[in-house]
Parts: structure tokens; sequence; C-alpha cells
């Protein structure tokens, strides 16, 4: 899922489901397809946020659903790469997330 979001700037906060927790980052490039999008990993988010959009306690900002849809892995592209096909997403059927231990990590949407 990827949701709009307001503070402390604007930009696009992305969350994958792993188990009973939200794995997050947000995005700190403008949305693109086809491009590597700086990304800082976030806290895990609870659950609530796969289906809310609104205010978030302690003036925290508001936020809004841009996509949602499934990540389902596939094949490692290298060691520090994992792709995913992207179900019922209607800004993308592919991405691939690069970490990266010096430099910010990476998201990149096809």
């Amino acid at each position: 899922m990827i949701l709009q979001h307001d503070h402390p700037f604007p930009h696009l906060d992305l969350l994958m489901q792993d188990g009973d927790v939200l794995k997050a980052w947000r995005l700190l490039d403008d949305f693109r397809c086809n491009a590597w999008l700086a990304a800082e990993a976030l806290p895990d988010h609870r659950l609530k946020f796969l289906d809310y959009e609104g205010p978030i306690s302690g003036d925290r900002g508001t936020v809004s659903r841009l996509a949602d849809g499934t990540f389902e892995p596939i094949a490692h592209e290298s060691s520090t790469e994992q792709a995913f096909v992207l179900l019922d997403c209607r800004l993308a059927t592919r991405a691939v997330y690069r970490a990266a231990a010096a430099a910010a990590a990476a998201w990149r949407f096809s």
C-alpha cells in the first residue's frame, strides 16, 4: 500500500504486511516508474493502517491511500535486492527493494 502523508513534509509511505505488522518506508523522491526512489526505513506500523485514512494522533499529519494491492516475493535480483510482483496495484506491477548499508535504501516500481 502507498499512502500520501503530509507530515513532517509531503511524501509517500510504502507499507507492506509482514505477519502481524506493516513494514514501512518513507519514499523520499516523487513517485515515478522505472527509476530508483530513495527510501527511509520507518518503524513497523500497526495493521490498522491497511484500511485507515485520516488524521494521525500526536499532530503527525494526515494520510490518504494512493494505491493498494498485494506484494508477492519473486526471485532475488542479487544479494541486496528483492523483487516483488504487485497484484491489484494501479500504479505498478513489479517492485524491487534495494538495501544499502551506507546510503538510503531504494525502491523501483515498473
